[in-house]
């Protein structure tokens, strides 16, 4: 805090000593290690169908898909996956409105105004960000919009920290108390004007499940889908478990564990790909609703689920909380398990994780 106290005094006139990281990567973080891709291992198992985009999602979408397809189911369903999410992405953007689509923009454009009907899509994954918020005691925040983009405007500019008084402001508003829902119409309506909805901490999450059902709808049973790292694993590679392979925030492009998985999704949040540094503390991007910092509590927490959406709001939640907290929140869920790496590279596990682990 003492880089804020003294940001608050001098305001904007005392230029910090300041290491901008510039970092196109995903916000959360996770390798996938398929023994055919990075020669970990042997496995003569290839993916019938791969389908891989830099389109969506400001990162790499990636699906893999091993059951046995004809040439034109390959093509149909390649251009599913594809419709899919292109479709999930201006759902979920935050930045862009698109022609005939409600989305997450058109929501915040109306703060204060106007209820907005949206698609099912949507409308579910603003009530999950809700119910979550809740079961975490507020450490995952989808109102936190206003917040959050001060912080992302901070960071690239790479220069300081924002005043306290500035955050301030614009935390006013920011509780899902505000974010009426409207089940008959699927509308949603921001009660306050000076408020923001943010599913940076879900939305790729969700955008995963979603896709999985698609796949599984289309009569998929085995695939691999991998959404700027936040895995889903459907089925097996014809027996063969996926393997996963979870960065190690001190290496870069290391290993820390590698996980042996079926039927789970895994998602990690960390502090290693997306933050800058003043007088040489690291501010990451995943923001404390609580402090309107940064956490700085872990560099990373990895959480396996049934449920990707679960997962991916899971793991920011639990990187803003204490361990004591966080691990008393995984055992409240049935089959969640977690994994914390410490700021001082040590790792701590929930009762069952290392049954995963290679």
């Amino acid at each position: 805090m003492m880089n804020t106290e003294k940001h608050m005094d001098n305001g904007n006139k005392e230029r910090h000593n300041l290491i901008p990281i510039i970092v196109m990567a995903a916000v959360v973080i996770v390798i996938i290690v398929l023994a055919i891709s990075y020669g970990l291992g042997s496995s003569s198992v290839e993916a019938t169908l791969t389908v891989k985009t830099y389109e969506y999602f400001d990162t790499v979408s990636e699906v893999n898909v091993y059951d046995n397809l004809s040439k034109g189911k390959k093509a149909e369903l390649g251009k599913l996956i594809d419709e899919r999410l292109k479709y999930y992405h201006e759902l979920f953007d935050i930045y862009h409105t698109y022609e005939g689509l409600n989305n997450i923009k058109t929501v915040n454009d109306n703060a204060g105004l106007n209820a907005v009907k949206v698609p099912d899509e949507l409308y579910d994954l603003l009530n999950f960000g809700i119910v979550m918020s809740g079961q975490t005691d507020g450490k995952l925040n989808i109102a936190m919009g206003n917040v959050i983009s001060v912080w992302n405007e901070y960071r690239e500019q790479g220069e300081s920290l924002p005043p306290i008084r500035t955050l301030l402001n614009n935390a006013e508003n920011a509780d899902p108390k505000y974010i009426y829902m409207k089940e008959e119409d699927k509308s949603v309506f921001l009660v306050k004007e000076n408020m923001s909805i943010d599913l940076g901490a879900v939305g790729k999450g969700y955008a995963a499940e979603l896709l999985a059902e698609d796949l599984r709808e289309f009569g998929i049973k085995n695939a691999l889908i991998a959404l700027g790292g936040n895995i889903v694993a459907l089925g097996d590679k014809s027996g063969e478990l996926y393997t996963v392979g979870i960065e190690d925030p001190e290496k870069e492009d290391q290993v820390k564990v590698t996980l042996k998985i079926s039927d789970l999704s895994v998602v990690t949040s960390g502090d290693y790909q997306r933050y800058y540094e003043v007088d040489g503390k690291r501010y990451c991007h995943i923001i404390d609703p609580d402090t309107m910092f940064p956490a700085d509590y872990y560099r990373s927490v990895t959480v396996i689920a049934k449920s990707s959406a679960l997962a991916d709001a899971l793991s920011t939640a639990l990187f803003n909380m204490e361990y004591e907290n966080g691990y008393a929140l995984v055992h409240s869920f049935d089959d969640v398990e977690a994994m914390w790496v410490l700021q001082d590279g040590t790792v701590q596990y929930s009762s069952n994780f290392e049954q995963y682990i290679k």
